[in-house]
C-alpha cells in the first residue's frame, strides 16, 4: 500500500533513518585516524541536493578529535606522558604486555612504585594515566575487570604505610611529604632579606608577596599575564582565566588588597615598573645581566625561588616549596579569624573539608576545653 500524504498525493520521499557504521568489527590502531570512506552510509532524502556524507563526516572528526584534545589540561597530559613511559619501561623489564593490563599486573607496579619512594597521589596519577592508555586504546579497563580489588587492596596497603611512616617521622612529617606553609610572618622575614635593588631581587619580592597574596598554585603563578591584572581604587584584580579546578575556563576574579605589613601591590607595582613590562607575562625568567626575559617562569622556577629565598633566613629548603606560599595565605588566614568561606573565595577550593582543616589547625588551642583548669 502507497504512502499518501495529507492531501492524498504519494508519498515517495524515503524515510530510513541516517546509520554510519560498522556496530562490528576491531577498533582502528591508530585511534585519531577516521577513514570516512570505509564508514558504510545511508542517507534518507527529503529533496535537494545533499553534501558528499564522506566530507561531512570527516569534518566531525576533525571537530571531535579537536575538542577531545582539549578535554584534559597540557600539564595533565605531559604528567600522564611521563607516568606511562614509567609504567612501559617496568613492563619492559618483565616482559609484560602494557595493553591491556591484567588488575594483578597493575598491583606489582603499584608495589615497585611504592618501594622506589613515590607518594600515594604521584601513584595515583599513574594509575589515571594507565587508564588513560587504556581508553584511547579502546582496551578494557582494569579497574572494570572481575580482580579489581587487587589493585584495591594494594593502594589501601601502601596509604597505610605512608600514614605508619608519616606517624612514625620527627615531627609527624614524612621525609617528602607536606611542605611547611610560607606564612605571612615567614614571608616578612624572607621579604627583609632580599636587597631592594636590582630586577632579580625586585622580582622574587614580588613573586613571594603576590603568591602569598593570591594563594594561587604555582602553574597560575607562571601563568599570570599583565592582561590578567585590573589595579582598582583599594589593590588588584586578579583574572584566573583557567586553573586545575576549573579546566572549562570558566575564569575566576580574586581580589589583592595594598596591605600594611607585606603590601603585595606596591612590591608588583615596584617590579612592573622596573622592569618595564606592560604586557605578556608577569614574572619572567631572566636573562644574564640582570635583564627579564620575554618567556615567563616555570612553575618550576617559582618553587626554587621559593626554596632558595627561604633557605637565605635558615630554612631547610626542602621543606618549601611553591605551594609553600598558598598554604602560607590559608594558615595565616585561618589564625587571624577569617571564614572558610572568605578563605574559599581566593584559594578557590571546590571542597570545604581542606579549608576547615586549617581552621581547625589554627583553632586547636582556642578556647580550649581545658583552658581554665589545666
Amino acid at each position: 500500500m502507497d504512502n499518501k500524504d495529507e492531501c492524498g498525493a504519494p508519498d515517495n520521499r524515503r524515510t530510513e533513518p541516517l546509520t554510519v557504521g560498522p556496530a562490528d568489527g576491531p577498533a582502528p590502531d591508530d585511534q585519531d585516524a577516521v577513514d570516512p570512506a570505509a564508514l558504510p552510509v545511508t542517507l534518507g532524502r527529503t529533496g535537494g541536493a545533499l553534501a558528499d556524507p564522506t566530507d561531512l563526516i570527516a569534518e566531525d572528526a576533525a571537530a571531535a578529535r579537536r575538542y577531545t584534545e582539549l578535554s584534559r589540561a597540557p600539564s595533565t597530559l605531559r604528567a600522564y606522558a611521563v607516568d606511562w613511559a614509567a609504567y612501559l619501561a617496568w613492563c619492559g623489564e618483565r616482559g609484560f604486555a602494557p595493553l591491556p593490563s591484567h588488575p594483578a599486573q597493575v598491583a606489582l607496579f603499584i608495589g615497585h612504585q611504592a618501594d622506589a619512594g613515590l607518594a600515594v597521589p604521584s601513584i595515583n596519577r599513574r594509575l589515571a594515566a594507565i587508564a588513560h592508555h587504556h581508553r584511547r586504546a579502546r582496551q578494557p579497563l582494569p579497574s572494570a575487570h572481575p580482580d579489581a580489588a587487587v589493585m584495591e587492596d594494594a593502594m589501601a596497603g601502601v596509604r597505610r604505610a605512608r600514614a605508619q611512616e608519616s606517624a612514625a617521622a620527627p615531627g609527624g612529617k614524612r621525609r617528602g611529604g607536606k611542605k611547611k606553609a610560607a606564612t605571612a610572618d615567614l614571608v616578612r622575614a624572607m621579604l627583609d632579606a632580599i636587597p631592594e635593588s636590582g630586577l632579580r631581587n625586585l622580582r622574587d619580592r614580588a613573586l613571594l608577596a603576590f603568591g602569598l597574596a593570591t594563594a594561587m598554585r604555582r602553574s597560575e603563578l607562571a601563568a599570570l599575564r599583565v592582561e590578567h591584572l585590573t589595579w582598582t581604587r583599594d589593590g588588584v584584580d586578579v583574572l584566573v582565566p583557567l586553573s586545575k579546578t576549573d579546566q572549562e575556563g570558566k575564569g575566576a576574579v580574586i581580589a589583592v588588597p595594598r596591605g600594611l605589613r607585606i603590601r603585595p601591590v606596591l612590591l608588583l607595582e615596584t617590579w612592573l615598573g622596573a622592569s618595564g613590562i606592560t604586557e605578556g607575562p608577569v614574572f619572567r625568567r631572566m636573562f644574564k645581566g640582570d635583564r627579564p626575559s620575554p618567556h615567563p617562569m616555570s612553575g618550576e622556577a617559582i618553587a626554587l625561588v621559593a626554596k632558595e629565598r627561604a633557605s637565605a633566613v635558615g630554612l631547610d629548603p626542602a621543606a618549601i616549596g611553591a605551594h609553600s606560599l598558598r598554604s602560607g595565605f590559608l594558615t595565616s588566614a585561618a589564625e587571624s579569624g577569617a571564614t572558610v568561606f572568605k578563605m574559599q573565595s581566593q584559594s578557590r577550593h571546590k571542597s570545604l573539608d581542606v579549608l576547615a582543616g586549617y581552621v581547625q589547625d589554627a583553632d586547636r588551642y582556642k578556647d580550649h576545653a581545658g583552658g581554665r583548669f589545666l
